[in-house]
């Protein structure tokens, strides 16, 4: 049996460390948590303070369930925001229209929420240069861009001015950026 030296566990470790900080400050985050949980079962294997494979699964499933559940909650939570944003846009935007009641607007948030939570991240990766060369000014053409799918998705939802999609556009990407 080959045993590590203590300078290879410790560079190890600092490598693992690295990773698991960088999984905080991707654009796209919350598809690297999982990995986070990877490196900290490694971490433990290699400390020996787990000592069967069985153990590493079920430590695994756990934190999976916890990030699927979060991911889950997150999501729910912008749901419900979207849906609020658009009934002010609904009501106090002139040139914003949404036809239907409450289950319109409940799919429209919904269909709106994916957009934000599955679209803007590859968009953002895509447009990345562009990002930098005008200091993030391009989030606002991801935004409008968003928004202006949504439109052409969703039959009840009208945007009727240019204007109009800019400033809405740009009310719902910084609340979704909060977010």
């Amino acid at each position: 049996m080959i045993i590590p030296s203590k300078y290879f566990v410790k560079r190890l470790l600092c490598t693992l460390n690295r990773l698991r900080d960088f999984s905080y400050f991707a654009p796209s985050g919350f598809l690297l948590k999982p990995l986070h949980a990877d490196v900290e079962i490694f971490k433990a294997f290699v400390l020996g303070s787990i000592a069967t494979r069985q153990q590493c699964v079920a430590i695994q499933a756990a934190l999976c369930y916890d990030f699927f559940m979060s991911f889950i909650t997150k999501f729910i939570g912008k749901a419900v925001v979207n849906a609020g944003l658009l009934f002010l846009a609904k009501t106090y935007i002139h040139g914003f229209s949404l036809g239907g009641g409450q289950t319109t607007l409940l799919v429209s948030a919904f269909v709106l929420t994916l957009l934000y939570v599955f679209l803007r991240p590859l968009l953002r990766l895509i447009t990345t240069p562009l990002r930098w060369i005008t200091f993030g000014l391009f989030n606002v053409v991801i935004s409008i861009a968003i928004l202006w799918i949504a439109d052409q998705v969703l039959a009840e939802l009208a945007i009727t001015p240019l204007s109009t999609l800019i400033w809405t556009s740009i009310a719902f990407g910084i609340i979704n950026t909060i977010l």
